[in-house]
């Protein structure tokens, strides 16, 4: 998974908790390691550039042992930073999973399936990039150029003990905006915000035996962007379709699993039990 960065599977909801809490504990140590790796490899090279040059104006020699000194340090740390770089993941997947597992855990049976497809290599790729704007100037910034980037990061599905099959995906829109300007003494300063919107669509498809479309929606504002319900007849099922759009102040901003918790609540308010008796055993 480290590797590949990408997981498309089925298991129970509790293996998947077994599976995934600890690779996000190593992954938030890795990125503590790959800091601190990162500090002392600056605190390193600035420091011994200083040195090298006192030791030179006192004795070549020394200064050039110093610098040779730097050079070796630099080269033992840089191979454990490549790798702490390479297997860094991104972490929204799990945590979102890992917080959203245990409570798909208590609707399923104990032997139920939970399938998910995470990706989590992060949105800034070539590959998922869709768009890229024409240079344009704003205020001070004389270049500013936005790209566009479009990652379905989780798609999953579930089936309850009721026979309600839900089904979902997370897909995050991210705009990398780079933009330069000049400052007053003449230097170039370039640098980049991204930005992300989170589109979570859920389906939720209801056993015709037991539910029935509601002919009213119940329970509190879900603040929904898109809320579509299918009833095919007695003889089909009902499907509710959600969507719900979530903004984040930046692109690191992990998705809160309550939106999923509440889509699906609020799917479960757009129908009505047709067989109390049976569903309260």
């Amino acid at each position: 998974m480290l590797q590949t960065k990408q997981i498309d599977a089925e298991r129970t909801a509790g293996d998947w908790v077994r599976l995934l809490a600890p690779l996000a504990a190593y992954d938030a140590e890795a990125d503590k390691l790959r800091s601190r790796l990162g500090g002392w490899m600056l605190g390193i090279g600035i420091g011994g550039f200083i040195l090298a040059i006192i030791g030179v104006a006192i004795n070549p020699i020394a200064g050039a042992a110093i610098a040779v000194a730097v050079i070796i340090a630099e080269l033992v740390l840089l191979p454990n930073y490549r790798f702490t770089k390479k297997l860094d993941v991104n972490r929204t997947p799990l945590e979102f999973v890992t917080g959203v597992a245990p409570i798909l855990r208590e609707d399923c049976s104990d032997d139920g399936a939970l399938h998910l497809r995470l990706d989590m290599r992060g949105a800034i790729m070539n590959e998922k990039e869709t768009g890229k704007s024409q240079p344009y100037s704003r205020g001070r910034y004389y270049r500013i150029i936005d790209t566009y980037y479009l990652d379905p990061w989780c798609a999953g599905g579930a089936a309850f003990v009721d026979g309600t099959q839900v089904q979902w995906i997370a897909t995050d829109y991210v705009r990398s905006q780079r933009k330069t300007k000049r400052n007053p003494r003449g230097k170039v300063k370039t640098k980049t915000k991204n930005k992300k919107k989170t589109n979570l669509d859920v389906i939720v498809t209801f056993t015709d035996k037991l539910y029935d479309t509601a002919e009213g929606t119940s329970g509190p504002d879900r603040q929904l962007k898109k809320a579509k319900v299918k009833d095919g007849g007695p003889d089909s099922k009902t499907v509710v379709r959600t969507r719900r759009t979530i903004k984040s102040p930046s692109a690191q901003t992990a998705l809160d699993p309550r939106h999923l918790v509440d889509m699906i609540a609020a799917s479960y308010e757009r129908v009505k039990p047709t067989r109390r008796k049976k569903l309260a055993g």
